[in-house]
């Protein structure tokens, strides 16, 4: 398998990734968490966020679960953590 640099963040239509800006792919991200967060059950079966965007991350994506991302307590009082990048958006706080 040839590794391949990524130059912008993929994004699924359909079940196909196309390429995307920061924004869209970072706002679609946040959507799934704020979903998660509301309703406490995810939406979407696996979401992968990482400061550094390589093709092993991107790889990830298929053979890492969103459990190792984000861990979702069982009881309430609980807090949820998720590894996410630090960026300028306000839609997640340490």
């Amino acid at each position: 398998m040839e590794h391949v640099r990524l130059t912008s963040p993929l994004v699924r239509d359909s079940g196909v990734l196309r390429p995307s800006t920061w924004d869209e792919a970072l706002d679609r991200a946040a959507a799934v968490l704020r979903h998660t967060l509301k309703t406490g059950r995810p939406s979407v079966e696996r979401l992968v966020v990482q400061d550094f965007l390589t093709s092993s991350a991107l790889l990830a994506d298929v053979v890492l679960p969103a459990s190792m991302l984000c861990q979702i307590p069982e009881r309430k009082s609980e807090v949820r953590r998720c590894l996410l990048p630090k960026r300028s958006h306000e839609w997640w706080r340490e």
